[in-house]
């Protein structure tokens, strides 16, 4: 039983690895207790996770959706062909507010702009989060927003709060209609 489960953890841990849409699942470190007061840190491919111990619903289901990749953010959503477009390269799903940037889970958060509540929001997270999170301005790098993005992801002291930011900054980003650029529309037949 136990080389299946060794079998099980290779193959998930090799498709979170290799899949487009895990990305934010890769590289999770937890902590692993082996008896007796003993522990190490180490990758743990089955485990519970405590993002799905957030007891709302809506923002349970957002932080979910982040690490799956399954929102609706430009970057996942102009990956595939539309009815009367071609599928867009990464470097033309651009941002709806913004334009300057690709649409990513890291931007949307962490970076975007070009709306106003996107800032607010983003304001009141961060500060939100300051004790808990002793010393993240150092960690926050502004040509770094995908790790600080992860290092948010890991800690378990903010993750209700980080849940609740991702369902509020989803929600503006669904009010809004997708920036399409006009080269990815396929001629009329």
């Amino acid at each position: 039983m136990k080389r299946v489960e060794q079998i099980l953890d290779t193959q998930l841990q090799s498709e979170i690895d290799t899949f487009t849409r895990t990305h934010l699942l890769r590289d999770r470190v937890q902590r692993i207790d082996e008896g007796e007061g003993e522990s190490r840190v180490g990758l743990v491919t089955r485990r519970r996770r405590h993002y799905l111990d957030v007891p709302i619903p809506s923002y349970r289901k957002a932080i979910t959706r982040l690490l799956l990749s399954d929102h609706n953010l430009s970057i996942e959503h102009l990956r595939y062909p539309g009815r009367y477009r071609a599928a867009a390269p990464r470097d033309l799903r651009l941002c709806r507010f913004c334009r300057a940037a690709v649409e990513d889970e890291a931007h949307a958060l962490l970076v975007c702009t070009g709306h106003d509540k996107l800032a607010i929001l983003r304001r009141d997270f961060l500060r939100d989060i300051r004790g808990p999170v002793g010393g993240f301005e150092r960690k926050r790098s502004a040509d770094r927003p995908y790790e600080f993005l992860k290092r948010l992801l890991s800690l378990r002291a903010i993750t209700g709060r980080l849940a609740r930011f991702v369902a509020d900054v989803f929600d503006v980003y669904d009010g809004c209609a997708r920036y399409i650029p006009a080269a990815l529309y396929l001629p009329a037949p």
